[in-house]
């Protein structure tokens, strides 16, 4: 293109950002609204017309050692059918991955729909997830301890603390993992959540009063049967080997999580 051209988008450019957002996957993505916000926004321009857009969430994510580095969590990355390639997805991760380097963040990831696509910007395969069907009222294996407190559901508001206590005192020892802030509880609120399609998460606590023990738990999405559930980072492995499962696992699928540095 003749006249392309990048920079960060303000506050005022969020409608135009969301419109260009759906329009590169062919839906209305309008539900992204809320995490608007807290994501730092740049776009691509043919002349005044804005036809690509991506952005990135300022987060931290434990390394070898037990250390937080700082890491640009990628998303919301797309262009206009109509003005493909033409460089625009190129001139946007350049500009981002200068950003990062300018500002001393050392890592990027993402969630690829196309991971083909970012392996030329220095990504690669990081993780892989994986799919199981737990049968209701699966018989733990012989030798798993079970915990005798009583599971009871509460409010998000009420298992937030609990969770992101957690969550951050194991995160330290897990290498990959990222950390939670505000931008995680506009990604999981249940309004988000629903308006995205996708069923609000749970929260259940090993017992009153101080929560010793909290997890989230995703209902089925309209359409997957009953005993479906997303893995996501969920050790998969060790639930295998804590419950009698007659059926075994779907195979594996790679590719979910790209990772790589700014050059």
């Amino acid at each position: 293109m003749a006249d392309l051209r990048t920079r960060t988008l303000t506050d005022a450019e969020s409608d135009e950002f969301l419109a260009v957002f759906g329009a590169a996957f062919l839906r209305d993505l309008a539900v992204f609204r809320p995490l608007f916000e807290h994501i730092r926004p740049i776009g691509a321009f043919d002349g005044a017309e804005l036809i690509g857009v991506a952005g990135h969430f300022d987060q931290t994510t434990t390394v070898p050692g037990g250390l937080g580095c700082p890491l640009a969590a990628v998303t919301t990355v797309g262009v206009k059918p109509d003005h493909r390639r033409r460089g625009a997805a190129n001139a946007l991760m350049r500009h981002q991955l200068d950003d990062q380097r300018a500002a001393g963040v050392p890592l990027a990831a993402l969630h690829a729909s196309e991971g083909a696509i970012y392996g030329r910007y220095g990504y690669g395969v990081a993780s892989a997830s994986n799919h199981l069907e737990v049968p209701g009222r699966a018989a733990f294996r012989p030798g798993v301890e079970v915990d005798e407190r009583p599971v009871r559901e509460v409010t998000r508001e009420q298992a937030l603390p609990a969770l992101h206590e957690q969550y951050a005192r194991i995160a330290a020892h897990r290498t990959g993992w990222l950390a939670r802030d505000a931008g995680w509880e506009a990604r999981t609120d249940p309004g988000t959540a629903r308006r995205r399609g996708r069923a609000p998460v749970r929260a259940a606590p090993g017992g009153p009063p101080d929560l010793p023990g909290a997890a989230q738990v995703e209902r089925p999405r309209p359409g997957l049967p009953a005993g479906d559930r997303d893995a996501g980072r969920r050790d998969s492995a060790g639930l295998r080997r804590a419950v009698a499962v007659p059926a075994g696992p779907r195979p594996g699928r790679r590719g979910g999580v790209a990772q790589g540095r700014g050059r």
